[in-house]
Parts: C-alpha cells; sequence; structure tokens
C-alpha cells in the first residue's frame, strides 16, 4: 500500500467514527473543547480558526469564548492560485461569501499567517506525536511550513474529538506536527 493509499483509508475509516457521533455529543464536544481551549485565549492575541465543513468538531463556542475574551480573531481564506492561506479578521461588520470550493470565507483585508500567535485548525485524525491527517489538500501545511524555523511563530492547535485519534498517522516530509490537540476529553500534548 502505498503511503496515498494508506491515508486515502485512514481518512475513510476516521471519517466514519465521526460520522457516528450524535447531534447532542458534538454539541457537547465543541463546548468541552472551547473550555480546554480558554486558557490559550488571551485578551489581543490573534488567533486562527475554521468553519466546520462536513462532520469536523464546531469551533463555534471556541469562537463565542475568543470574542469574548477580546482576542482578535481570523478567518482563513483560500487563494485564487497556489494553497497559501490568508487569514481575515472577523469584525461586528463581516460581510462573507462562499469560496469557489464551497467554504463560507469573510471579505477583507487578507493578513498572513506570520502575523498569527495561535492557529486552531481541523483535522480528520491525530497520533501521539501531534502529526495531523487533514482533509488531502494541503493549504495548512503549505502555508505553515515556512514559519516552523522561525522563533516567533504560531501555536498550532489541532481540534477534534477523541474518536479521531490514531496508533500512527502516515506522514510525509512536508507534514507539521501540531503543538496540542484539543478533544472533548483532554489537551493532548505530543509525544516527541
Amino acid at each position: 500500500m502505498t503511503l496515498t493509499e494508506a491515508k486515502r483509508a485512514l481518512r475513510r475509516e476516521l471519517r466514519g467514527k465521526r460520522l457516528m457521533l450524535t447531534p447532542r455529543y458534538r454539541l457537547s464536544a465543541a463546548n468541552r473543547v472551547a473550555i480546554r481551549a480558554q486558557s490559550y485565549l488571551a485578551p489581543g492575541r490573534r488567533i486562527a480558526v475554521y468553519h466546520a465543513s462536513g462532520s469536523e468538531l464546531s469551533l463555534a463556542p471556541l469562537i463565542a469564548r475568543a470574542l469574548a475574551r477580546r482576542c482578535r480573531v481570523f478567518w482563513p481564506v483560500v487563494p485564487a492560485r497556489g494553497r497559501v492561506l490568508g487569514f481575515v479578521e472577523l469584525t461586528s461588520s463581516t460581510r462573507w461569501r462562499v469560496s469557489r470550493l464551497g467554504i463560507v470565507e469573510p471579505l477583507g483585508p487578507v493578513v498572513p499567517a506570520s502575523r498569527l500567535q495561535a492557529v486552531f485548525m481541523p483535522l480528520v485524525g491525530f497520533d501521539a506525536a501531534g502529526y495531523r491527517l487533514g482533509q488531502g489538500g494541503g493549504y495548512y501545511d503549505c502555508t505553515l511550513s515556512p514559519l516552523m524555523r522561525r522563533h516567533a511563530r504560531p501555536w498550532l492547535f489541532g481540534c477534534a474529538f477523541a474518536c479521531q485519534r490514531a496508533d500512527a498517522i502516515p506522514r510525509e516530509a512536508h507534514d507539521l506536527p501540531l503543538d496540542r490537540v484539543l478533544t472533548e476529553q483532554r489537551v493532548w500534548r505530543p509525544a516527541r
């Protein structure tokens, strides 16, 4: 089995587990993840969040807490070309559109990831070493890889249901380890 086939099979397995969760459990899990994220939500901190797609963990409660704590909250926007995400700050007057990929995005000035202090990102799976299995588009890896050797870089948080943990994520050289993974059960600190 090739690495691509292994990733595809693991995505299918973990998405299946995620789809089995009830709406009530999903809501409870999203609230518990928001509580676990609270210590990382300092006033003025520049954080990136995401809009849950399909069966992904919702960050709506985390976003509400971040705004209540006066964090500066940014939303990813997909570029017209390439795979490097930009980020738009959410404000009370933010206008929205649907991107070419069918993702809800804000309109506004775009800032690079280097201006962020924390990135809360979705994932399909994660392992004890902190590696993330994403959707497969490579947007977060392409966006964040250039920042990883910098002294001041954003903290990388994966947000998931506990059932998305795998024994080992098949990885390539460009795959980035996370600093933390937030689930409804606990905060995972990668064993490296």
